[in-house]
């Protein structure tokens, strides 16, 4: 069952950065222009690669992204700590104690939230305190 909500998510993001073809917002993406076409009428719900990069390269709150809840783009809270230098949006982790790997869609001078599939391959956000930051490592 396709997630309707979550498309017009797609949708509000697209209207946001003013992205006014299919095809734009399929480039922007490196997707084809028939993936966002049948996404956008409901024929498919997006890859968890999708909404990834959806996440990392258009500064979209993943939180937001998957609830509709907070704020569409990353609050942008600067903070120039050493301890959010090592972590950028983007970025693939994975706890110490061993986990799935996760991908940072926010990162601010209090926590770090990662987005990874679960065990049914749905998206999950999960935040940590700055403090346990050192919990986590790059994967490179």
């Amino acid at each position: 069952m396709v997630n309707s909500l979550l498309i017009k998510r797609l949708l509000e993001i697209k209207k946001k950065l003013n992205i006014r073809s299919q095809q734009d917002f399929a480039d922007y993406l490196s997707i084809s222009r028939s993936v966002i076409s049948n996404i956008e009428r409901g024929k498919r719900e997006p890859s968890k690669e999708i909404l990834m990069k959806l996440a990392s390269q258009c500064n979209i709150n993943g939180h937001w992204l998957l609830t509709g809840e907070g704020s569409m783009f990353l609050n942008g809270e600067e903070d120039n700590t050493n301890k959010k230098a090592l972590f950028n949006v983007g970025d693939i982790v994975e706890l110490i104690s061993g986990s799935k790997p996760m991908t940072v869609v926010q990162v601010n001078s209090k926590e770090i939230t990662c987005i990874w599939p679960n065990a049914k391959d749905d998206l999950q956000t999960s935040t940590f305190p700055v403090g346990a930051v050192t919990k986590i490592n790059k994967i490179e």
